[in-house]
């Protein structure tokens, strides 16, 4: 996942932060390989939250803090910018 950064710059220069909120005493399950083993580690659970020129917005969907949320946080940072900027 590449990040844009021509759309987070534009949102942080315009006082636009999103960021996860780990969900306190939750947490996922995901497996990776360690020296050639399958290994089960905890994954916090996190909304994703944006701060919208002081206004924070919590959206209600969980998600593993992994690759999938750190996408969903990009799409954000471009939907701001693009209903901005079009």
């Amino acid at each position: 996942m590449e990040m844009n950064l021509k759309a987070y710059s534009w949102c942080v220069e315009y006082g636009i932060k999103i960021y996860p909120v780990p969900i306190k005493g939750k947490t996922g399950t995901k497996y990776k390989y360690v020296n050639g083993k399958r290994k089960k580690v905890l994954v916090p659970l996190c909304n994703i939250q944006a701060d919208l020129d002081h206004n924070k917005v919590t959206f209600p969907e969980v998600y593993e803090q992994d690759e999938e949320m750190y996408q969903v946080i990009n799409k954000l940072y471009e939907y701001y910018y693009k209903r901005s900027n079009s």
